[in-house]
């Protein structure tokens, strides 16, 4: 079950940094495709509030890829259910707003 929300977690990053960065095209306001970029901007644009938190989040899904370790996964699995989950809920409701 961990590894299927981890997987999920995956899929959700980057429909969710992909979405802000149409957004943000949409407003004229960016063209750039690194993920990093986009949150910054996004930060800067008030699209997301806590842009440290957007770095782990970033972080984290590129251990996704490289970690086998069962006390990574557990980190990130915890992480994903205490914070990102709220994380991805609430830049969802900002981008319906604008």
């Amino acid at each position: 079950m961990r590894d299927g929300m981890i997987q999920r977690f995956e899929f959700t990053y980057e429909l969710s940094w992909k979405a802000t960065k149409e957004k943000l095209e949409e407003l004229g306001l960016f063209d750039n495709s690194s993920p990093r970029a986009v949150i910054k901007e996004a930060f800067s644009q008030k699209i997301i509030e806590n842009e440290n938190l957007w770095l782990l989040i970033i972080k984290d899904r590129n251990m996704t890829s490289h970690v086998y370790k069962e006390e990574m996964a557990d980190e990130i699995a915890q992480r994903i259910t205490s914070t990102y989950i709220q994380t991805f809920e609430s830049l969802l409701q900002h981008l319906k707003k604008i």
